[in-house]
């Protein structure tokens, strides 16, 4: 849910501003400043519920062992870089701002190899996952 509010949020600032500069319409460039620092700053805090979500699964991972223990603690450190990446919001200028490349490197960057390690783990792991599930009634 806020993941995907910030994201969208985020988006739409950048098809206003994109509209209105592309458009006959004259707009300043403190204008169009503004409207792209809040688009990076929407997309620079997804890593904080993401931080939250892979917390949350790396324990799972590791505490459950329906995982590999690698593959817990890799998404654990994925939810510290996320926290790292959201931190960005506090810099105005330079790598470590919300128009630079941490925000980038490390929230999609993590978020990119959590997805492509689980589904690699789980596709080459299909049986260890036919008894995991709700009890069926007999």
């Amino acid at each position: 849910g806020i993941v995907a509010t910030l994201a969208t949020v985020g988006g739409l600032i950048s098809i206003t501003t994109a509209f209105r500069v592309g458009g006959a319409e004259h707009v300043d460039a403190v204008t169009v400043l503004t409207l792209n620092d809040a688009s990076n700053i929407a997309f620079a805090l997804v890593g904080a519920p993401l931080a939250a979500f892979f917390a949350a699964q790396g324990l799972l991972m590791v505490g459950t062992k329906q995982l590999p223990d690698w593959l817990g603690i890799v998404t654990l450190v994925a939810a510290a870089l996320e926290v790292i990446g959201s931190l960005s919001v506090l810099g105005t200028t330079g790598f470590f701002s919300p128009g630079g490349a941490a925000p980038l490197l490390f929230s999609l960057l993590p978020l990119g190899v959590f997805v492509l390690a689980t589904s690699i783990v789980m596709l080459t792991r299909p049986d260890r996952f036919d008894r995991v599930g709700p009890a069926r009634a007999s």
